[in-house]
């Protein structure tokens, strides 16, 4: 039992590791950064780009716009958003299932820090896809211990995985098309496409506020 309990701790302590090592470095990495790091050649280029989403699941500060935009700037439209796809549902994945193996006590103990986290295992069994897609949008609590509390509490992967990718691929999306560019951030298309993150960002927080606002008041 003590062996066990030693393996459930040994992913968290790893991610625990990787923070305090590289957490101040990770948190500052911008967009030329990472092109600076990225081959020329499209498929090293590819692999390159889903490392750092890996990295980026285990780290919680990694900020995942630059990879978006990044990406953006590399890749072709079509590819861009592809590669962008794959890599956040790497992202999404470790971290559910290193929460899912390690469960909900040793978790709690990692994100303690994180008083809202403690509220999200309550709801999960309600409204699976809905959950997960809110938590993406509004960005109450960063996305990687989103997803090692909503692995740790038992949310089904397949309901995970689609209310995430609804919740992250509109802001993806356009910033894709910022990558595109990014060269030019006079042009319509640079405006436009960060105006939509802009809106969709705002729109979401100011539309979940007078939700809570409205359950308050139904509550009273």
């Amino acid at each position: 039992m003590k062996k066990e309990k030693v393996l459930k701790y040994l992913p968290l302590m790893a991610m625990a590791l990787i923070i305090v090592l590289f957490g101040a470095t990770l948190k500052k990495i911008s967009i030329q950064n990472i092109l600076s790091i990225t081959p020329d050649n499209y498929l090293l280029a590819a692999l390159t780009i889903l490392g750092l989403y890996a990295l980026k699941s285990v780290s919680v500060v990694f900020p995942l716009l630059v990879l978006y935009i990044a990406v953006g700037a590399i890749f072709p439209m079509l590819p861009a958003v592809l590669l962008n796809t794959v890599g956040l549902l790497i992202c999404i994945s470790i971290p559910y299932f290193i929460g899912r193996f390690s469960g909900s006590e040793a978790v709690s103990k990692l994100v303690e820090k994180y008083p809202k986290a403690r509220q999200m295992s309550e709801y999960s069994s309600k409204n699976a896809v809905f959950l997960s897609y809110l938590l993406r949008v509004i960005n109450l609590l960063p996305g990687d211990v989103v997803s090692m509390v909503l692995g740790a509490s038992g949310m089904e992967f397949t309901s995970y995985t689609v209310g995430s990718m609804l919740g992250l691929l509109p802001v993806m999306i356009p910033a894709v098309l910022v990558g595109r560019s990014i060269e030019n951030p006079l042009s319509l298309q640079f405006v436009v496409s960060f105006a939509a993150m802009i809106i969709i960002s705002l729109g979401s927080t100011i539309w979940y506020n007078r939700r809570q606002k409205r359950k308050k008041r139904n509550e009273q």
